[in-house]
């Protein structure tokens, strides 16, 4: 800290000449063209606060300097506060309005990458891949259980006139902690289970972005077929028919939110709830690499 006290005094020194001495300056198009460089006083003031803000620094430290240089100081530490409070107060807005899978690829997952799951041979001398939950498994899992849906299975409507048939849609599935999976929770259940809508607990509009949604239904499918959607409250959809031939699932957008429904078998409402939190969740590779599927290599 000795030393900082001899810059900042030093600096301190020369500035007030500068200020003294008559100026040269330059117009202000070249001042505006020039990126202001930090000064000594302004390199000593920062190391100084970050030595300051250590637990191990003694409080009598500071006390011992002049108030000169306490008031530089405190300066400093005002406006690294200021900054600090913006920042809150925009993660407080991205937290609100970005949901969570988003959130993480911008905020946690820089380079994040779906590492490969440890093989053997079987006994006809194939690659067997052990680890079913991780993605390439279950990327490669996927497309062998739901297809998208073809021009006639589009124009049937016979999914949706079963009596026996499970029907859900986003505002029945839910999290309750950040963290956990999404669960279809009946209305009477998300009232007795202390499920709402707000802070940490959500619904699946919460839990991803209609943009990355779309997105990672073309990494595990490829491109979604041209479909008509009513190019107001949705501007694309995705349809996908469960290899049971008799259920629906049916990923789209509303009013710019993700969204969905499901129609048919209990079986297959297991396993579209699965699929489900693979897609908003953050085990889900892409091809290039195993990057997770949102990232930048």
């Amino acid at each position: 800290m000795d030393e900082i006290t001899k810059i900042l005094v030093a600096s301190g020194t020369a500035d007030d000449k500068e200020d003294a001495a008559p100026s040269n300056a330059k117009s202000a198009e070249d001042v505006a063209d020039m990126p202001e460089p930090p000064s000594l006083q302004d390199l000593a003031v920062t190391k100084g606060l970050e030595e300051i803000l250590d637990p191990s620094f003694p409080d009598s430290e500071f006390a011992s300097l002049e108030p000169r240089l306490q008031q530089l100081l405190f300066r400093k530490l005002r406006t690294e506060m200021h900054r600090l409070y913006q920042i809150e107060d925009s993660w407080s807005v991205m937290k609100q309005w970005c949901s969570l899978a988003d959130s993480f690829l911008y905020t946690r997952a820089a380079r994040k990458r779906i590492p490969e799951p440890d093989c053997y041979e079987g006994q006809e001398g194939e690659d067997v891949r052990v680890d079913s939950q991780n993605g390439h498994n279950l990327i490669s899992e996927f497309p062998k259980a739901w297809s998208y849906a073809s021009e006639s299975d589009a124009d049937d409507r016979s999914f949706d006139r079963s009596d026996d048939h499970v029907h859900w849609g986003a505002f029945d599935l839910m999290y309750k902690l950040p963290d956990s999976d999404l669960r279809v929770v009946s209305r009477a259940e998300q009232t007795q289970a202390g499920y709402t809508f707000h802070d940490e607990n959500g619904l699946f509009y919460n839990r991803i972005s209609s943009q990355l949604l779309q997105y990672r239904v073309t990494v595990v499918f490829g491109m979604i077929p041209q479909d008509e959607s009513d190019g107001y409250k949705c501007q694309w959809l995705a349809e996908l028919i469960y290899k049971d031939g008799k259920s629906r699932l049916r990923l789209d957008e509303h009013k710019g939110s993700a969204n969905v429904h499901f129609t048919g078998t209990a079986e297959a409402s297991t396993e579209a709830v699965r699929f489900l939190n693979f897609l908003t969740g953050n085990n889900i590779p892409h091809t290039y690499d195993g990057i997770l599927a949102g990232t930048v290599a």
